[in-house]
């Protein structure tokens, strides 16, 4: 049965706080990305003056929201977390983070402790966004101005959305009552781009047969009617039949300022059916040089499950490769992977 969740004109809030002609944008994503093309139109349609580097390693960030006084910085996740870590090490010449009043969020999930911590670390608020490029549109925002808003939540959807959370397993919608249910998230609006450029079997694949955008992410409804992010599906890790997101484990190793870079993937095992396993880059710092793969593995330990451990281990790369657009040839690394395995 098809049972759609609807966005409301009330849902979300406005992007800015105070005046958005006097805001100071940060932005780091290129313009074949969604975010960077949204947030370039953002800036000119309210006058807010747009800051924009090409090279957005730690240094690089923090130098331009303490020179230029950010007050709004647009990143992902993992920008997120080496910046901040960077900004608290020893390492840190000095960059004030004190203008920055909001910190938005996008392109995977942020769990509500790491949340809450960075908010407290640099004395701002984050606000977590959802959006593809291809449904063309934020779907969802947690609020900005609610003191009451929870952390770690994708927000409500968006006026205008068709949202279909849909069971992997039976093909079925969660109903609407049903709470903390895990689904993929399938999106129909007026923004959703129409077709791949000269691809039909890959549009096809994309949309269901009542028009909706297949994401491919996992996502789930709270309680509180927040819907919260936790994995591709394609990338999600199954340990003795245990679900485990890549994703948390990353945020994870993300939070030791001796690491740069962080990708887990699942290395094939006969008896436990993925092990999870970390590729890492060292960051440039005396942690970094340090750092080694115990060090690592018991952090993990630590502050996740037992079955979320690294039992896969830990492989240490000069860089993590990139595709052209600038993320984590997750694809290679499968490769690589495989290859080591063998």
């Amino acid at each position: 049965m098809l049972t759609p969740r609807i966005g409301s004109a009330s849902a979300g809030s406005s992007v800015d706080e105070g005046k958005a002609s006097d805001a100071m944008l940060l932005l780091t994503s290129p313009l074949c990305w969604f975010s960077g093309v949204m947030n370039l139109f953002w800036s000119l349609q309210t006058g807010s003056t747009r800051v924009f580097i090409t090279h957005s390693d730690d240094l690089a960030v923090l130098s331009a929201i303490d020179k230029y006084k950010i007050t709004i910085w647009v990143t992902a996740p993992p920008m997120l977390f080496t910046g901040t870590a960077f900004y608290k090490s020893k390492s840190n010449p000095g960059y004030r983070l004190d203008s920055l009043a909001t910190i938005f969020v996008g392109g995977s999930g942020l769990n509500a402790q790491l949340e809450e911590s960075i908010e407290q670390d640099v004395d701002c608020r984050i606000v977590q966004a959802y959006a593809s490029t291809e449904t063309g549109f934020i779907c969802s925002r947690s609020r900005l101005k609610s003191s009451a808003s929870p952390h770690g939540v994708l927000g409500t959807l968006s006026p205008g959305v068709e949202f279909r959370l849909v069971d992997v397993d039976t093909g079925e919608d969660i109903p609407t009552d049903v709470k903390n249910a895990v689904g993929e998230a399938r999106i129909r609006s007026k923004y959703v781009m129409l077709r791949y450029c000269n691809n039909p079997e890959e549009t096809k694949r994309a949309f269901d047969e009542h028009g909706f955008y297949k994401t491919g992410d996992l996502l789930y409804e709270n309680d509180e009617g927040s819907y919260v992010f936790v994995d591709r599906m394609k990338e999600v890790i199954k340990y003795k039949n245990n679900p485990i997101s890549p994703a948390e484990l990353e945020m994870v190793l993300l939070q030791h300022s001796g690491v740069k870079e962080a990708c887990v993937l699942g290395r094939a095992c006969t008896a436990s059916g993925e092990l999870p396993t970390a590729f890492v880059s060292r960051a440039d710092n005396a942690a970094g040089a340090s750092l080694t793969e115990d060090e690592l593995r018991a952090m993990v330990a630590e502050k996740l499950a037992d079955y979320k451990r690294l039992r896969g281990g830990v492989i240490f790369l000069d860089q993590l490769p990139r595709t052209v657009s600038g993320k984590t040839d997750r694809r290679n690394l499968k490769e690589m992977l495989q290859k080591i395995k063998e």
